[in-house]
């Protein structure tokens, strides 16, 4: 039902309130941006299981991550590790937006929370079991992707629209479009979302390495986006959510505003699986519809975080959809790439990245592009910091993912479009 018929009122416009993140970088707001500040990669030898046989035997983390400190033992057991993630990351977002039990309506609220592949672990534990001691061996685990946004939902007593997307590693980027999407027709007035990911198991590098996007890459050696050294992406595990609530509904409890969402844009390059349009239809069409949605002009953009795989293929495809759009406009904004410091969080890439850029507006950090010191001429764009640069005001978050998803969202910092 649209706001006008639902009796909906006021300023619609959607601001994010609350930051909860988990990732290689740390656990909550504090501790990512403490290792924003001090450009920290996050990346570190993989652990869980034996990675000798895999090309990249390091990943992207969550140092210090205590589920259970979170949620209890039975609910520990009966869940994947993606589940664990993506609660925790809701009560940090939940704290952080000072939000109150109980002080909400629950059919006003809804949840955006998604997972690209869901509980990879538990599926892959469930397969062993069954191949190895049959069917009466597979132990009943939450591990389906749409129990991510249900644990989310049940958590915090949710009764407003509940879903989540599978849009490979655009997924985190759709559900905060869809989000915001909620809020302005005023089918909801706050909306948690985002997504989570913990894809750091066997099968899943097993799959990235033989799709030969996997960098071959041992503890210490850098994760290069942009770059004419890159080599291929490194996995990382995570989970970001956003309170995303309308800026009535945020002033009316006297809520801190972080950052507004400006506008999205949302396409299908309906091209292929595994391969993106070289000409860059769809990253064009969703980068200009978000500029239209937003109102915004390419001079206007100081920032772009981009998707920025580390792959030949991806990191040529963004840079040719930015030349497109941008013009000769496109040396002009700061473009960064994220991963180097989270590794790929596949699904939760989208969200993740733009939690990082709500932390750098909200303190005050000019983004350093990582890793990054030898150009290459398919990636003609500006990745080094001017002394002219400043703290982003007015950003693109970009996400593509396989089969063709393509999705960029407009991100301001409070009021910087009055």
């Amino acid at each position: 039902m649209h706001a006008e018929l639902a009796g909906v009122s006021g300023d619609r416009t959607p601001v994010i309130t609350g930051v909860g993140i988990i990732c290689a970088l740390g656990t909550g707001r504090e501790a990512v941006t403490a290792a924003l500040r001090a450009d920290r990669p996050g990346l570190t030898a993989i652990t869980g299981f034996d990675a000798a046989p895999f090309p990249s035997r390091v990943a992207g983390l969550a140092p210090g991550f205590d589920p259970a400190a979170f949620l209890d033992r039975r609910t520990l057991m009966r869940q994947d590790r993606v589940l664990h993630l993506a609660v925790a990351a809701s009560d940090l977002a939940v704290r952080d937006a000072a939000l109150a039990p109980g002080s909400w309506d629950p059919r006003r609220v809804a949840v955006t929370v998604s997972s690209g592949k869901g509980g990879a672990a538990a599926s892959e534990d469930a397969m062993r079991a069954l191949i190895e001691h049959g069917p009466g061996a597979v132990k009943p685990r939450r591990h389906d992707a749409s129990f991510v946004p249900a644990a989310v939902g049940i958590r915090h007593g949710v009764r407003g629209p509940t879903l989540g997307f599978s849009c490979a590693s655009a997924t985190g980027l759709f559900s905060l479009a869809h989000a915001a999407d909620l809020v302005r027709l005023g089918r909801a007035d706050l909306v948690l979302a985002g997504a989570a990911e913990a894809p750091v198991t066997p099968f899943t590098l097993a799959s990235f390495a033989s799709l030969g996007v996997l960098a071959t890459a041992e503890p210490g050696d850098p994760y290069y986006v942009f770059d004419r050294r890159r080599r291929g992406m490194v996995l990382g595990e995570g989970a970001a959510v956003l309170v995303i609530e309308s800026r009535e509904h945020a002033m009316r409890r006297g809520a801190r505003v972080r950052a507004e969402l400006a506008g999205s844009g949302l396409a299908g390059e309906a091209h292929g699986y595994f391969d993106f349009d070289p000409a860059g239809s769809g990253g064009t069409d969703a980068m200009g519809a978000c500029l239209l949605d937003a109102g915004l002009a390419p001079a206007g953009i100081d920032t772009i975080v981009a998707h920025g795989t580390g792959t030949r293929v991806n990191d040529a495809y963004e840079s040719t959809v930015l030349g497109a759009v941008f013009g000769p406009d496109a040396s002009r904004p700061l473009v960064v790439g994220t991963k180097p410091l989270t590794g790929h969080t596949l699904g939760a890439s989208g969200a993740v990245e733009a939690a990082l850029l709500v932390l750098m507006m909200d303190a005050g950090i000019v983004p350093t592009p990582v890793n990054w010191g030898e150009r290459d001429p398919d990636c003609a764009l500006r990745y080094t910091r001017s002394a002219e640069d400043r703290p982003p005001r007015v950003a693109l978050v970009c996400a593509y993912g396989f089969g063709g998803f393509c999705g960029c969202l407009a991100v301001t910092a409070p009021s910087s479009l009055s």
